[in-house]
């Protein structure tokens, strides 16, 4: 019979433990059903049955053979087969595209979406020597990278929440809004979304001009504000929060960000750099 006046609480979806396999082994041999094992147990009948099967075993009782469930039996077989249910750590084997990714991410301030992206479409390493995006995150949490969470900017300050599309009050000429729909096809290429960022000291001072081609460029998620509106987050903290002592040297720094932003292999360009995108539609067309 089963017991009605427990008042453990027991979580449900959990593994069984030895003593819960012991308690199914006893409740089997006086008779009692698999409903009422679950029910004192906190699992489901699916649960009950696969362990059944999983460790009833074939014994010889009074001369005849009769399978029996042995709780022992039972632990010995999901120890062994929980061994391959999971992937286990694989760093060891991986610490070349480890070392790579580090690389990648302190000098040329690649995010992991890039550099898993890139290394697989040039085919750098092969698949059992290196790990996908997801799984480079969860050794980041765990501490296990020379990258920190404060190296990827992106991971201490995104936002889960959606963002506020508000209108401006006053709008000064035409909207981009307003532009050809055949644009929005995205079929030709040439068509430049042209900004301005400015510093913060005074509105006489330089100013960065910003040119995203709109075919070879997609939104990050559908509801982000545009894709100039992040390019200009972007160079304000990598390039406009630092102070220039004369135009010479605004001019380098300049130059070695463009050529840096330029080369960065992009998820929304599958995995190709700025650069390669118009190199290849160059060729295609003198072709």
């Amino acid at each position: 019979m089963g017991y009605t006046n427990h008042n453990t609480t027991l979580r449900t979806n959990k593994h069984l433990n030895l003593e819960e396999r012991f308690y199914v082994e006893k409740r089997i041999a006086a008779g009692d059903s698999v409903t009422a094992i679950a029910t004192v147990l906190g699992r489901s009948r699916t649960t009950i049955y696969t362990e059944l099967k999983r460790g009833s075993v074939v014994q010889i009782r009074q001369g005849k053979v009769c399978i029996v469930y042995v709780a022992d039996s039972g632990q010995l077989t999901y120890e062994q087969q929980r061994l391959g249910s999971f992937n286990t750590m694989k760093l060891g084997s991986i610490e070349s595209f480890i070392l790579w990714v580090e690389e990648k991410v302190f000098k040329e301030h690649w995010s992991f979406d890039a550099v898993v992206g890139y290394a697989n479409r040039q085919c750098i390493f092969a698949r059992n020597e290196m790990v996908c995006t997801k799984t480079l995150y969860n050794y980041l949490h765990q501490g296990l990278l020379g990258v920190k969470a404060i190296d990827l900017p992106l991971v201490v300050r995104r936002s889960m929440r959606k963002s506020i599309v508000r209108k401006h009050k006053r709008e000064l000429g035409q909207s981009i809004e307003l532009r050809d729909a055949t644009i929005e096809t995205r079929k030709e290429f040439g068509h430049w979304e042209l900004d301005t960022v400015r510093g913060t000291k005074d509105k006489t001072d330089n100013v960065l001009v910003t040119l995203l081609e709109h075919k070879t460029t997609r939104p990050f998620s559908p509801w982000q504000n545009g894709k100039v509106e992040r390019s200009h987050r972007i160079d304000g903290e990598r390039f406009y929060s630092r102070k220039f002592n004369s135009m010479e040297s605004f001019l380098k720094a300049h130059s070695r960000y463009v050529n840096r932003y330029n080369n960065i292999a992009q998820k929304v360009l599958n995995f190709k750099s700025p650069n390669q995108v118009v190199t290849e539609y160059f060729m295609n067309q003198k072709a």
